[in-house]
């Protein structure tokens, strides 16, 4: 399946993930690959699992995965659904992007599989925090007489996904019971047991959770060709040299990469092509009706970001539809516009094509710049700032707090307002590298986030928004190089920090620190998820003399096992 239309043959991969362990800090555990011994694999794995959850970065395509999955099952005579998991509960028989409610009386009153694709916790969470439980109470009451014959496909971002907790809901609402043997035909007894051969210690009901992986190379080559890009090697060669690998790797970011490249020949940061990609797609809507002025577009799509933030409607309602009285309506925010200018800002490819009169964001991070510009927009007005500063930062019990409504628009802001930022990286350093574009700060203001931010996990006060590993490769970058070896040092004991560490050597490429992992990769004293860290940055970045050392001394037998 494309990732990007079907102009791009791309066939997305999927890595296993460990299990969670049982104890009372598992949800607050980052979800990692487990590829020891085992592969990668593709769509056609993932839709033998019964109940599977996919776990996929900002714009790594993963609703534009789910939403072609199903049209490909659909297309092949499947009963398949593209379900969002925020209406379901509110709304179930207008929830369905693909298939629709008369479909699914049908396929409950048949005997025929069908396949799910529930779409997405992350979403599901902004409007709040039991949104995604009543959403799979309600679901699971719907096809409760047909579980047994259901696919599910759950997509969720990583730092949405409570690793124990939603997959013990999942398992306890959804539980699936594989059929007797007497139940069985030749042919289906036959592959159950190639099913349990394969792994005899997994249980039936079991929720597999996996992690979408991201384009590498030769699909980012293969991506670019298609849409036309000219010196593909040299742009490959500015990617990497600017510090883009990691966010070259998810489609929507590279969109905004191509765009950039094709317009300037040389990329910036992460900032500067997605505010170029804002740009180009507004300048798309100017030429196309003549009439609306760039800057004013500019300014009416930071107000729907603004609002859609506030009211925490994901979706925006388009003028003159009849078919629901769901969503935020734009004509709130743009009292003023004509409504058939509202409906040609909302028909540019900022925003989805409209499903049952609602259309949304394409990408978050996009709405999450565009209301990070609204603010910093008005806190530039010495008559608003404090009204502006109380929304975000806040009093609670004698401590200052962020407000957690706006805590995703806090690491763009932190790049476009100084005193936002002192006022927010004081509060928790690791906001900065939560979103936004950190390597765009200077080296030393970067240098002391990380000090701070290390400081926090070794005393447990972090909340882990900076654990996540897309959080780390916003600021593992070698110029950091010498304090990440001095903090490996300081820290040499914790391994909360050392788990940290030792993943911003690994994605920074970070060589010069490798010495010190790999004596913690060797010591079978020390906690398992700091000598998984210390052991991929030596396996990934090390010498061959590193990587010897390190395989001899996991291969090497404890004296006490002999």
């Amino acid at each position: 399946m494309s990732s990007q239309g079907p102009s791009v043959p791309l066939e997305r991969r999927f890595s296993p993930t460990f299990r969670p362990s049982e104890d009372g800090d598992a949800d607050r555990e980052t979800v990692q690959p487990d590829l020891f011994g085992k592969s990668r694999f593709g769509w056609e794995v993932i839709e033998e699992k019964r109940r599977c959850v996919i776990i996929a970065d900002a714009g790594a395509g993963k609703t534009h995965e789910m939403l072609g999955r199903a049209r490909y099952s659909e297309q092949r005579g499947r009963h398949a659904f593209f379900i969002r998991i925020e209406n379901i509960s509110e709304a179930f028989e207008a929830a369905f992007d693909i298939g629709d409610a008369e479909s699914f009386e049908a396929w409950l009153g048949s005997n025929d599989d069908a396949w799910f694709f529930l779409d997405s916790v992350d979403e599901a969470l902004l409007k709040d925090s039991l949104t995604f439980e009543r959403a799979m109470q309600e679901f699971a009451a719907r096809i409760a007489d047909a579980r047994e014959r259901a696919y599910i496909i759950i997509s969720s971002r990583s730092y949405a996904w409570r690793a124990l907790t939603d997959r013990q809901l999942l398992e306890q609402l959804l539980p699936y019971e594989p059929p007797k043997a007497e139940e069985l035909d030749e042919e289906d007894l036959e592959e159950a047991g190639q099913a349990a051969a394969s792994d005899p210690s997994k249980p039936a009901d079991s929720v597999e959770v996996v992690l979408l992986d991201d384009l590498d190379d030769d699909d980012i080559r293969m991506f670019a060709a298609h849409l036309g890009a000219a010196n593909i090697e040299e742009m490959m060669n500015e990617i990497k040299r600017t510090g883009l690998s990691t966010l070259s790797g998810r489609p929507f970011d590279l969109l905004g990469i191509l765009a950039k490249w094709r317009s300037d020949r040389e990329l910036g940061g992460r900032l500067g092509y997605l505010s170029h990609s804002i740009t180009t797609q507004l300048d798309d809507i100017d030429q196309t009706t003549g009439s609306i002025d760039q800057n004013k577009l500019r300014e009416a799509t930071r107000c729907i970001a603004v609002s859609v933030i506030l009211t925490g409607e994901a979706e925006i309602r388009v003028p003159g539809s009849d078919s629901t009285n769901r969503g935020f309506n734009p004509l709130e925010a743009l009292p003023d516009w004509p409504k058939e200018d509202i409906l040609a800002l909302l028909g540019c490819t900022l925003f989805t094509d409209p499903v049952y009169g609602l259309v949304r964001f394409r990408h978050r991070d996009i709405r999450e710049l565009l209301a990070a510009e609204w603010f910093a927009q008005h806190l530039a007005k010495p008559e608003r700032r404090t009204e502006i500063e109380a929304m975000l930062i806040r009093e609670q019990y004698g401590e200052r707090i962020l407000a957690p409504r706006f805590r995703p628009i806090l690491p763009w802001l932190v790049l476009l307002d100084d005193g936002i930022r002192r006022e927010a990286t004081a509060i928790r350093p690791e906001i900065a590298v939560e979103g936004g574009d950190v390597a765009s700060l200077p080296v030393e203001e970067r240098r002391s986030l990380v000090h701070s931010i290390v400081e926090q996990i070794a005393r447990g006060e972090d909340d882990r928004g900076a654990r996540d590993n897309e959080a780390i490769a916003r600021i593992a970058h070698a110029d950091l190089t010498a304090d990440v070896a001095t903090l490996i040092e300081q820290h040499s004991e914790n391994d909360d920090a050392l788990f940290f560490l030792g993943r911003l050597v690994w994605q920074g490429q970070m060589t010069d620190c490798l010495p010190l992992l790999l004596d913690i990769a060797c010591n079978r004293s020390r906690g398992r998820y700091a000598r998984i860290a210390a052991a991929r940055a030596v396996f990934t970045s090390g010498s061959d003399e590193q990587r010897d050392r390190l395989w001899d001394s996991l291969l090497e037998v404890p004296d006490g096992d002999q």
